[in-house]
């Protein structure tokens, strides 16, 4: 009876995650995300943090924030497209994510980006 229970509670889990990498980009609620998957906030944060290391609202910041780099190589995008994109409310609060996740403002990121792409294309045109 204990391991399937166990194994109900990792199902539970799960599902959880799964929510989470598939809406990172909205508002995490706990309760909303407790009630899909059938467990008191309290209870999906705890256990989810023990399963997964992280808590689900960790979990999104890191998907959010992988997700940002990979939007700062597209220069089609501006900043706060990206920071919408991704869910934030505004470039401020997206910005100070991103530097406490990378230790630099997504405007240095994309500069970086840009300036070693324009000085590697650079230096196969003058060969």
């Amino acid at each position: 009876r204990k391991s399937s229970t166990q194994q109900q509670l990792f199902l539970r889990l799960e599902l959880a995650r799964q929510y989470v990498q598939a809406h990172y980009q909205k508002q995490l609620q706990l309760a909303k995300l407790g009630r899909i998957v059938g467990l008191s906030p309290h209870r999906l944060q705890r256990f989810f943090k023990e399963v997964y290391g992280q808590s689900p609202q960790q979990m999104q910041i890191g998907l959010r924030m992988e997700a940002a780099r990979r939007l700062l190589a597209e220069p089609q995008h501006s900043l706060e497209q990206i920071a919408f994109q991704l869910g934030y409310t505004d470039l401020a609060a997206f910005s100070n994510q991103y530097l406490r996740t990378y230790h630099q403002r997504p405007s240095q990121a994309r500069r970086q980006l840009f300036d070693s792409t324009q000085v590697s294309t650079d230096s196969k045109h003058s060969r």
